[in-house]
């Protein structure tokens, strides 16, 4: 029997079994006997397929009529079986005419079932949803043998069945501490999430698309939430966090059958457990005093403030009769000449996020430390984690001294010894006072002076944050950034100098009586030998402009020669060390140029330069 006779004799049921059972010979391609790379036996059609299946009630099992199928190419529309039939459906090809799987979105309309339930029907309950979503994957059976003969055109039938729950199910249930397994408080946001629209045994779904969010409530005074009229026997995940997102947690849950109501319980292991978003360890954000700091010798209280509340446990509590707690493992010492443990108490805040040590009585200029480093991983937060930087200088050990000692004066006659040699090319300065009584070194101060403004002091000598090891006598090289020295641009810079005393508590004195300095060497130049029309001179040390292009400032004599050229022009380069000097006519021997008048940016004239041709 011919195959449009045998499908036209049989139910559409059954025609679909048959078009499933003679997968060879549902497709036409034109030569599909032809050899491989014929291209005028395989180009003449490209293979077609069908895609076929059933839509079912998940639950029941029923037909699901009158659903639009709609695979983005073409459209069937579901009879009273529910079996649907989409012909002539493109079959993708390679470069060498072989067959390739495809994939095809799926999207079924459900809104014009008839059967079993009649969805045009504002009164029909239970209900299905609306849309259905699934991508199906269509593996087509290749066109030739790996040997290149032609091999008949089979398995380009897909039989795909659909299956589809009414919004008749219930979920009801607690969200839950994962540490204590206590009922969370209310106000946490639980949501219901789609996984997909897939729903087999080989994989997960839920209503709508992926992450499609099917509900959105929140937790009651116990910790419950429930979610009704959800598609039934179908796949979802519940999120929830609270309203900071410091707690959070996600379960996976299968829907029940239609009017059934499944509860997640933590008695029955499967309530939604939060647990803390926290994951980082606690640290020691900040000490008083301050790592190295000098104090007043009276009561002191040491703080340590954490990032993060301390959970309490015997091991962090202050008491002194804890053998364990930090009173004990928190190491309070006087680092003087007779080093011992010294009394003290401690005390922890409110919140648990800050732990006071509080030292009665301090030595004047003396040294003491305290350290947490003792108490190892005592110190956690609520999550376990031990505090990171419990042994770090200025966080979990601290160090300070106390002050007491008398303030020193200030240094009187600072001198700079090399004040005549100072310039753009030699800039380094050297300075000299007399010893100060009661000083245990000396800070150096530098203030540079724009245009004749006197600029800010800045430390120069200790290095900031190091203690001060000078006693007298200091060497400074002026800053060559973002400046040369002693030049901006045609502004003088000049520098200021101040020293100030250091006492044993490392106070500082008032200033010195400053000490200016500045460029005081004269500049030279060199002529270059030779005749020629023009010249570049070139000075030591960057020069001013106005007096540098002034043609008074430069002569050219006749001598012994017949001629003499005219100067005609004078251009300070952009280094402002060279002039290039342009003539009327090029020199002759016997020309004599002699260069007077010129300054440096610091105002210093020079003596003069001549050269003779």
């Amino acid at each position: 029997m011919e195959l449009s006779k045998l499908v036209g004799a049989a139910s559409l049921h059954t025609r679909a079994l048959i078009v499933t059972a003679l997968l060879g010979l549902s497709f036409g391609l034109s030569g599909c006997q032809g050899p491989k790379g014929d291209t005028g036996a395989i180009g003449a059609a490209q293979p077609t397929g069908t895609i076929q299946g059933s839509l079912r009630d998940s639950v029941t099992q029923q037909p699901i009529a009158g659903a639009l199928v709609d695979i983005g190419v073409a459209t069937a529309t579901t009879n009273a079986q529910g079996e649907f039939v989409i012909a002539n459906v493109v079959v993708p090809v390679d470069a060498n005419n072989n067959v390739n799987a495809a994939s095809f979105p799926v999207n079924i309309n459900l809104r014009s079932v008839s059967s079993p339930v009649n969805m045009a029907s504002a009164t029909a309950t239970p209900r299905y949803p609306d849309f259905f979503y699934q991508t199906i994957p269509v593996t087509f059976t290749p066109l030739y043998t790996a040997t290149g003969t032609a091999t008949p055109v089979t398995g380009l039938v897909a039989t795909v069945d659909f299956l589809v729950g009414k919004l008749a199910a219930n979920i009801t249930g607690v969200v839950a501490d994962s540490v204590t397994r206590q009922p969370v408080a209310a106000g946490y946001t639980v949501k219901l999430v789609s996984l997909g629209s897939a729903n087999s045994a080989t994989t997960t779904g839920g209503t709508g698309a992926a992450e499609n969010i099917v509900g959105s409530t929140t937790t009651d005074a116990s910790g419950g939430f429930t979610f009704a009229n959800i598609e039934s026997l179908r796949n979802f995940r519940i999120d929830a966090w609270n309203a900071a997102q410091t707690f959070r947690g996600t379960a996976n849950v299968t829907s029940p059958a239609d009017g059934e109501t499944r509860t997640l319980s933590i008695q029955g292991n499967d309530a939604v457990f939060v647990a803390s978003t926290d994951v980082l360890a606690p640290t020691i954000i900040s000490v008083t005093p301050e790592q190295n700091a000098d104090i007043a010798p009276a009561a002191t209280n040491v703080v340590f403030t954490f990032s993060e509340p301390i959970l309490q446990t015997a091991d962090t509590s202050t008491s002194p009769s804890v053998p364990t707690g930090l009173y004990n493992t928190v190491a309070v010492n006087f680092n003087g000449a007779k080093a011992s443990n010294i009394a003290r108490s401690l005390s922890w805040n409110a919140t648990s996020t800050q732990l006071t040590v509080n030292i009665p009585a301090l030595a004047a200029s003396s040294r003491y430390s305290v350290s947490l480093a003792g108490t190892g991983t005592a110190l956690r937060d609520a999550n376990n984690n031990a505090v990171t930087n419990i042994a770090t200088a200025g966080k979990g050990v601290l160090s300070f001294t106390t002050n007491g000692s008398t303030t020193p004066a200030a240094p009187a006659a600072v001198t700079v010894t090399n004040s005549a040699s100072l310039n753009y090319n030699s800039p380094t300065v050297l300075l000299n006072w007399l010893p100060v009584s009661g000083a245990k070194a000396y800070n150096v101060y530098r203030a540079q002076n724009f245009a004749g403004a006197s600029g800010q002091l800045q430390l120069v000598q200790p290095v900031a944050g190091q203690p001060s090891t000078l006693t007298s006598n200091f060497s400074d090289a002026v800053p060559n950034s973002p400046t040369v020295p002693f030049v901006s641009s045609q502004s003088k810079l000049t520098y200021t100098y101040v020293v100030r005393s250091v006492s044993t508590d490392n106070v500082e004195s008032a200033d010195s009586i400053p000490v200016t300095v500045q460029d005081n060497v004269v500049p030279t130049a060199t002529i270059p030998a030779g005749l020629a029309a023009t010249y570049t001179i070139t000075f030591i040390e960057p020069v001013d402009e106005a007096t540098a292009t002034t043609l008074a400032n430069y002569v050219l004599t006749q001598g012994v020669a017949a001629s003499v050229p005219v100067i005609s022009n004078a251009v300070l380069n952009a280094n402002l060390t060279t002039v290039t000097l342009t003539l009327s006519a090029a020199t002759v021997a016997g020309n004599t140029l002699t260069i007077t008048g010129v300054t440096d940016i610091a105002g210093n004239a020079m003596a003069g330069a001549a050269r003779t041709f």
